[in-house]
C-alpha cells in the first residue's frame, strides 16, 4: 500500500524543509560543543547514546547538502540561469562575506588574505578551514549544477550518471589516502554522493516517483541502521588507509536522506504541537546564518571562557549568542538582498 499523494515519500521533505534545516543546525551545534553540553554523561545507557547522538551530528551538514541538492532541481525549472545564480549568490554570499568582514579585523588579516577568503579561492588554494567551509562548498555545487541539469534533462534513466558518479568518487576515494596533500578537501568531496542523491531524489519527486509503502519504509529503516553502525565503527578505524573517514562518509549518505523522511514524518505528525514547528522553523530559516555566525563566536568566545565556566553554563550562553548572532546576520544580509533584488 502506498501513500497518499500528498504524503508522498520526500514530497514531505519540501514541505518541512525548514523544520528539518532547523533540525540539522541544532545536531551541528551538538557535534560542535560535544565536549561541554553533555547532560546524562555519567548515566550508563542513556549517556552512551546522548554521546553518540552528538559525535555523529557532523551528519547535520549532509542534510543540508541532500536538501539543497532536492532544492536546486526546483529552483533551477522556475528560473532562468542568470537569474539561478542570482538568487543562489544572494543567498549564500552576503551572510558569509559580513562574516569575513568582522574576522578581518578581529584577527587582523592582510587585504590580500581577506580578499582571498571571501572569494572563496583560500577555500581552494590554501585551506578547506580558512573561514566556513560549507558555504564555498555549497556554492561550488550551485556553480556546477545550471550543467549538470542540463545533461540530467537529456537523460532518460537518471539513475545512470548518479551511479557513475558514486562509483568514481569511491574510486577515487580509496585512492586519495589520509596523508595526500590537500587531504582537508575530502571533507568536502566525501559530500558529492549525498548531493548527488538528493539531485537525483529531486527529480524523481519532481516526477512524482517515488512512493514508499510499508516493505520500503523497513528497507529504509534497515539502511539507516546501518549508516549508524559505518558511522559508529568510524570512530575506531580513523588510522586506517581508507581516505578520510570513508566509511564514515558512506554511512552519513545512508543516514542523513533518510532521516530527512522521517523528521519529515515526525513533524507532520506533531503538526498540532505547532509551537515546535516554529521553533525549528525559525532556527531552520536562520540556519546558513547560524552556521556563519558559530564560527566567528566560537574562534572569539571559547578561548577566553571554556574552562572558566561551568560547562552547561558555558553551551547556554553560547547558544545564546549564536541566537541573537544569527538573527542579527539574518536581517542584515535580508536588507542587503532585498536592496540588490530592486
Amino acid at each position: 500500500m502506498t501513500e497518499r499523494q500528498d504524503d508522498c515519500a520526500f514530497d514531505l521533505i519540501g514541505k518541512y524543509r525548514l523544520q528539518i534545516m532547523g533540525f540539522a543546525a541544532l545536531w551541528l551545534f551538538l557535534y560542535h560543543t560535544q565536549d561541554s553540553c553533555l547532560l546524562f554523561s555519567k548515566i550508563p545507557g542513556i549517556g552512551d547514546v546522548e554521546a553518540l547522538f552528538s559525535c555523529n551530528g557532523y551528519a547535520g551538514a549532509d542534510m543540508f547538502f541532500f536538501i539543497s541538492g532536492i532544492g536546486m532541481v526546483y529552483s533551477i525549472s522556475k528560473h532562468t540561469v542568470p537569474q539561478f545564480y542570482l538568487r543562489r549568490f544572494l543567498r549564500i554570499w552576503p551572510p558569509y562575506a559580513v562574516i569575513g568582514t568582522i574576522a578581518a579585523f578581529v584577527f587582523k588579516w592582510s587585504i590580500p588574505d581577506y580578499l582571498m577568503t571571501i572569494t572563496g579561492v583560500s577555500f581552494y588554494a590554501r585551506s578547506l578551514f580558512s573561514l566556513i567551509w560549507f558555504v564555498p562548498a555549497i556554492g561550488t555545487f550551485y556553480l556546477i549544477f545550471p550543467l549538470y541539469d542540463l545533461m540530467m534533462r537529456k537523460i532518460k534513466h537518471k539513475i545512470i550518471p548518479t551511479v557513475i558518479i558514486f562509483v568514481i568518487w569511491l574510486v577515487l576515494s580509496f585512492l586519495w589516502k589520509s596523508d595526500a596533500p590537500r587531504g582537508d578537501l575530502s571533507i568536502f568531496t566525501n559530500r558529492i554522493p549525498v548531493f548527488t542523491l538528493g539531485v537525483y531524489c529531486g527529480y524523481l519527486s519532481r516526477e512524482k516517483k517515488i512512493k514508499f509503502g510499508s516493505k520500503t519504509r523497513i528497507i529504509l529503516f534497515a539502511v539507516f541502521a546501518l549508516g549508524i553502525i559505518f558511522m559508529t565503527f568510524s570512530e575506531y578505524v580513523e588510522g586506517l588507509d581508507f581516505s578520510h573517514y570513508l566509511i564514515k562518509y558512506i554511512g552519513t549518505t545512508m543516514v542523513a536522506p533518510i532521516m530527512c523522511y522521517y523528521l519529515a514524518k515526525i513533524f507532520s505528525l506533531i503538526e498540532k504541537a505547532s509551537f515546535i514547528g516554529k521553533a525549528f522553523s525559525l532556527i531552520g530559516v536562520m540556519s546558513l546564518e547560524m552556521y556563519c555566525s558559530y564560527e566567528i563566536i566560537m574562534n572569539i568566545f571559547r578561548p577566553r571562557f571554556f574552562g572558566r565556566m561551568e560547562n552547561h553554563l558555558y553551551t547556554l550562553v553560547l547558544f545564546v549568542m549564536v541566537l541573537a548572532g544569527s538573527a542579527l546576520l539574518y536581517q542584515m544580509t535580508r536588507l542587503i538582498r532585498k536592496k540588490i533584488m530592486i
